[in-house]
């Protein structure tokens, strides 16, 4: 079934679905994406704190997430909050703080626990750090981003150092080197990294 066929269905129906997709024949997101059109959070904000079912919180969170207001920005830092439990970590409320450099999600995706989401996913999150000037980020994005096994985060990580260390080099010899000179950048500024140890370990 197309996303354009979830006209057919309420929108309760559509939220209930968010906790059993069968009946509706379509993913989270494109379920979310028919809320949206519906009036999205405004009229979903009283069913998300009255549910008990992790998955409809987590879809309702998403509904919030497509949308760029004012009235989901107050929804998502109240998710964040009262710390609810939506089985995800509340990734999304934090990522969507987080998209509008707020400190509250940049520390959160820093700490490296939403790695768990698809590479190309997090690697967005990962670009946050440098599009928001987040340096507290570097000890993550030098000792963990910069040596993921996916290149769509290795990619994004030094994207975001080289908006952080605007004079660094567009270009580096191997990833080896790359991962050290941005070690040695993160130490000469006061961060507690050990540089030769990371890349010996990597050698070996």
């Amino acid at each position: 079934m197309q996303p354009a066929d979830l006209q057919k269905f309420s929108s309760p129906v559509l939220v209930s679905c968010f906790g059993n997709l069968k009946p509706c024949f379509a993913d989270a997101w494109s379920i979310a994406e028919e809320l949206v059109k519906r009036g999205g959070i405004h009229s979903l904000a009283g069913v998300y704190w009255r549910s008990k079912d992790r998955a409809v919180r987590a879809g309702i969170e998403k509904v919030a997430y497509r949308q760029d207001s004012q009235e989901a920005l107050d929804f998502m830092r109240r998710v964040v909050a009262a710390k609810v439990d939506d089985g995800e970590d509340r990734y999304y409320p934090l990522n969507y703080l987080a998209k509008r450099c707020e400190r509250e999600g940049l520390k959160a995706i820093a700490t490296g626990q939403f790695r768990s989401q698809g590479s190309l996913q997090y690697a967005s999150s990962i670009e946050l750090f440098g599009a928001c000037g987040y340096r507290a980020a570097i000890p993550h994005l030098v000792e963990e981003a910069l040596w993921d096994a996916s290149l769509n985060v290795v990619n994004a990580a030094q994207n975001s150092l080289q908006k952080l260390y605007p004079g660094s080099p567009a270009d580096f010899a191997s990833l080896a080197a790359m991962q050290q000179y941005y070690c040695e950048q993160a130490v000469a500024e006061g961060f507690r990294l050990n540089c030769k140890s990371k890349v010996g370990d990597r050698e070996k």
